[in-house]
């Protein structure tokens, strides 16, 4: 009986040990099914989110240059409006000072005139004496000389 039991003990751990063996060989192909579809759906998605990143790293590119097109466009306009403001303030300051420095000729003009019309009535007025005081002197001398020789001739 114990030969026998021992034969049935030996017996149940050798078919203990293929059922293991079975058992073992069944979770590891599903750890390996499991483990590869893992892995499948992995490089799955590290392809897709590569692709979507391929995409998107484009698309942002041109969404860059349609954005750069239209600040530009946007700048130049601006630019524009700036432009021709400036040339009308431009134009206004030239305007006032034109104005203004022609105002100043005209006095200076005005000034020069007045100053040469002063000097030629003063030349006028101090001919005039002169030859007043020319004229007197004259007389004078004529008065004198007619005295002398009237007393030299009555001597």
């Amino acid at each position: 009986a114990r030969r026998s039991f021992a034969k049935y003990l030996s017996a149940i751990v050798i078919i203990q040990s293929a059922v293991r063996k079975f058992y073992a060989k069944q979770s590891s192909k599903q750890i390996i099914h499991i483990k590869m579809h893992n892995a499948a759906t992995a490089v799955q998605s590290m392809w897709r989110s590569k692709f979507q990143l391929t995409e998107f790293l484009f698309l942002l590119d041109e969404v860059r240059e349609l954005q750069t097109f239209i600040r530009g466009s946007l700048a130049r306009r601006s630019f524009a409006k700036y432009l021709s403001a400036i040339v009308i303030i431009q134009s206004a300051v030239r305007k006032f000072y034109a104005k203004q420095s022609s105002k100043q000729i005209i006095h200076i003009k005005m000034h020069n005139a007045a100053t040469a019309v002063q000097s030629m009535w003063r030349s006028k007025f101090q001919l005039t004496e002169f030859l007043f005081l020319l004229d007197e002197v004259r007389e004078l001398q004529t008065f004198i000389r007619g005295s002398l020789a009237r007393r030299s001739f009555a001597k």
